[in-house]
């Protein structure tokens, strides 16, 4: 399959998730995991154990969500495959060299596994099953940190215009696309599965027992697994996701809201790849990955 079709396919199921009932963006992203079995783009034990989730959520979504603790670790531990998982090629939604920094002549590579993408959108569709809908977008987004967010945006765009004119940064609409895509889809599954999956429930596990550390120590721990499993390019690597991640975790503890984190999230990585890789900088700081 083609990787830009398939991350624009992608991402809309993934907004479909605010805007319709779970049962339509779950049954997409399983038809089109199917699909790519045939394709051989992934292997057919990968879509059982995302069949599996589907399924574990769909029943967690019908029960009582506070007192289901079993369905609860079956969702984490399916998660957690999802972020060990890689597929049997290696490179299924790959993203790479679409933007050519076209001064010194650099481009960026961005890589997701399909497993990955379907089980965030599939975590997404059930546990915001019952706080989103089209009609209430606008509290979703209200607030102080949809301001500060807008006012970075504002910010991006004239440093983006500026390099484009003045400084050789060359960028095609197809290119845009396929950047875009793939940024945001990186942001939503590592926000949906490490904070509004890991670090939410982890802090409902703590604040019982330990109500006075409730508020800081589980984005202490998620961001040291989220170190961890981003360390295999170095020490490093693992010391700047332990810090944006405890970034992304206190956002989205303050905000109540994972689409704040997503949106800093996406935010973040889209100036790391059009601004600090033009300048050298895509060596010294894991911008994409």
């Amino acid at each position: 399959m083609n990787n830009l079709f398939f991350s624009l396919v992608l991402a809309a199921i993934t907004l479909s998730i605010w805007v319709l009932p779970n049962v339509y963006p779950v049954t997409a992203a399983i038809i089109v995991a199917i699909l790519a079995t045939y394709n051989g783009d992934i292997s057919v034990s990968s879509v059982v154990i995302l069949v599996l989730l589907a399924i574990t959520g769909h029943q967690y979504s019908q029960s009582d969500e506070h007192k289901n603790s079993l369905l609860r670790i079956n969702i984490v531990l399916l998660a957690l495959w999802a972020l060990w998982s890689k597929d049997h090629q290696g490179h299924l939604i790959s993203w790479t060299n679409y933007v050519q920094l076209a001064a010194k002549n650099r481009g960026i590579t961005i890589q997701v596994t399909f497993e990955k993408i379907i089980a965030a959108i599939l975590l997404g569709a059930f546990l915001l099953r019952s706080e989103h809908n089209i009609r209430n977008l606008k509290s979703v987004f209200s607030g102080k940190w949809m301001f500060y967010l807008i006012s970075y945006i504002i910010f991006l765009i004239p440093i983006s215009i500026a390099l484009y004119l003045f400084a050789g940064l060359n960028i095609s609409a197809k290119s845009l696309s396929g950047l875009l895509a793939t940024v945001f889809l990186l942001s939503f599954i590592e926000e949906i599965i490490y904070r509004h999956l890991l670090q939410n429930w982890l802090h409902q596990i703590i604040k019982i027992k330990y109500k006075a550390v409730a508020s800081w120590l589980p984005i202490i721990i998620i961001s040291t697994i989220y170190g961890i499993f981003h360390a295999q390019n170095g020490v490093n690597f693992a010391i700047f996701y332990f810090l944006v991640g405890a970034a992304y975790g206190y956002i989205y503890q303050k905000s109540g809201k994972i689409e704040v984190a997503i949106s800093v999230h996406f935010a973040l990585r889209l100036t790391f790849g059009l601004i600090l890789t033009f300048w050298g900088y895509e060596l010294a700081l894991p911008a994409i990955g």
